[in-house]
């Protein structure tokens, strides 16, 4: 094997070990510290409808994420691993768009796989893929609108505008950071389009 593969298979260990420690924590299933269990009370106790009503304990989320916590719980129950689930997926799919955005803006296998095992060795996010909160939803989001910015400066078809628009109008209801990353990505996209 060349030194380059060596270094691949190395940099993939990591990303692994970033997901294995993270599905550890989720399999350990910690007890909820006093934030997400006020969420996961208001999740729990009441229906879709009442989750668009303000919710009691000070707590605040998306909709779209209180939904899909709200359907997960009806479908495995209202266990601890099941109002964690959504997260940790979020971030385990935030690890493959984070290596198609770092393959995409440098080119490089070897860049992106380092850029992916710092992402999945990051122990805040690695934290935050177990709890029941929306903050993995918001880096997953992120990921997209970039992406798909990017697409849709490249390729100016129906389809990179329907994928930019689709996945802009999904982000707000799921991420409250959509908003400010979908301005920036507009300012970006309109730089992009007068000077390119």
């Amino acid at each position: 094997m060349t030194k380059r593969n060596w270094l691949e298979i190395i940099l993939v260990a990591f990303i692994l070990v970033g997901v294995l420690t993270s599905l550890i924590d989720l399999l350990h299933n910690k007890s909820l510290w006093l934030d997400e269990a006020c969420l996961a009370l208001n999740i729990v106790s009441r229906s879709y409808i009442e989750l668009l009503t303000p919710l009691a304990n000070n707590q605040s989320a998306p909709i779209g994420f209180l939904f899909t916590e709200k359907l997960l719980t009806n479908i495995f129950g209202p266990h601890d691993w099941a109002l964690k689930i959504f997260s940790f997926f979020s971030f385990i799919v935030s690890i493959i768009l984070f290596f198609s955005l770092n393959n995409r803006l440098f080119k490089s296998v070897k860049i992106a796989l380092f850029s992916c095992a710092l992402f999945s060795l990051n122990f805040t996010l690695i934290h935050y893929s177990t709890e029941v909160k929306q903050y993995t939803i918001d880096v997953l989001v992120a990921i997209l609108i970039i992406l798909s910015s990017l697409k849709f400066n490249t390729n100016k078809n129906v389809l990179s505008i329907f994928l930019h628009s689709f996945i802009g109008a999904i982000a707000i209801w799921y991420s409250n950071a959509a908003v400010i990353i979908l301005v920036t990505a507009a300012v970006y996209n309109t730089y992009y389009s007068l000077f390119n």
